[in-house]
């Protein structure tokens, strides 16, 4: 049987990050196996738009245009876009010329019972998913103590930084990011499109499009 041929959509920051977390899951016993291929992205990556940050581990590895990428059967895709904006704005066309999408959870995150992780979600190392938790179609949960609690809800392409926490019969909507050591307390709802600064803790809402900063969280602009 073939194995999938993988494509990490983006080759930026966390687009790199995830080239790691699948060679983790390459090593770990009894997975999966597949070929990663390399990246898709329409920007230079490096200098002279090489894949020089990953060194020696990218050697062999390919970048091809998103814009002009077609899929192949055995072939599938992760994201590696971390911004919710830029994810709703390309897996889309990437969905439309029919990809696939692999959801990509790394062996050590924890992730509880009667949990849903939607198509192209990214669940990183070191991370909490609890119990009865729903988390949309490409959802990140970046690395580190990053926690999200027991039957809390977050909403498709919605980015949850390092060391942020979504408490017990929390809400996030879609396309929102919750920065670094954010926390949304429970029971709060976080409405779509919003930003949740850097260590901002949200204790009962927060209003779509706009981006908050502090404790108690309060408005800081409201976002085109």
């Amino acid at each position: 049987m073939m194995s999938k041929r993988i494509w990490i959509v983006a080759a930026g920051g966390f687009g790199r990050e995830v080239f790691c977390w699948l060679n983790d899951i390459l090593a770990s016993p009894n997975t999966k196996q597949f070929k990663i291929m390399g990246f898709l992205d329409d920007t230079l990556v490096g200098h002279d738009g090489g894949l020089a940050p990953l060194g020696d581990a990218a050697a062999g590895l390919e970048v091809r245009s998103i814009r002009d990428y077609r899929p192949s059967k055995d072939e599938e895709l992760v994201c590696g876009l971390g911004m919710p904006r830029a994810k709703a704005n390309v897996i889309p066309r990437l969905l439309d010329v029919g990809s696939i999408f692999m959801t990509l959870v790394h062996p050590t995150a924890c992730i509880g019972f009667n949990t849903v992780i939607g198509m192209g979600s990214v669940i990183c190392p070191y991370t909490v998913v609890s119990t009865n938790v729903i988390l949309g179609d490409f959802v990140m949960v970046n690395t580190g103590g990053t926690y999200v609690a027991h039957d809390a809800r977050v909403g498709e392409y919605s980015t949850v930084s390092p060391l942020a926490s979504i408490l017990g019969y929390a809400c996030v909507g879609k396309r929102v990011l919750l920065a670094a050591g954010s926390c949304i307390l429970p029971s709060a709802v976080v409405e779509d499109d919003a930003i949740i600064g850097a260590g901002a803790i949200v204790h009962k809402k927060a209003e779509a499009g706009a981006t908050y900063i502090g404790n108690p969280a309060h408005i800081l602009k409201k976002n085109s």
